[in-house]
């Protein structure tokens, strides 16, 4: 990861990034928005998490839309409509693989 971009997203997330990350997400003003993290950060350590968001920003809005229900809404969704849910099941399933890459 570029030095600059590394030290932004440490300035996202209010701490040190214990791996190399990449950004694979900018938002409107080219700032990092999203990083792509290892299965496993350098020291060994397994993370659960390959994308994580990191603008401040993005968080407030994504925290405001599930405070405001949208999660039980999807899940409803889901649970209603045969093709969403096909469709949900085939992303869980190409995400498990990339994941273990």
């Amino acid at each position: 990861m570029v030095s600059k971009a590394k030290k932004i997203v440490e300035v996202q997330l209010n701490r040190s990034l214990r791996s190399n990350v990449e950004v694979v997400s900018r938002c409107h003003f080219d700032l990092p928005a999203v990083i792509k993290v290892p299965s496993n950060l350098d020291d060994g350590t397994p993370f659960p998490t390959s994308y994580w968001l990191t603008c401040p920003m993005y968080n407030k809005k994504v925290g405001s839309l599930e405070s405001h229900g949208l999660i039980k809404e999807l899940d409803k969704q889901l649970n209603e409509n045969e093709d969403l849910r096909k469709l949900w099941s085939d992303r869980q399933r190409s995400y498990e693989e990339e994941r273990n890459k």
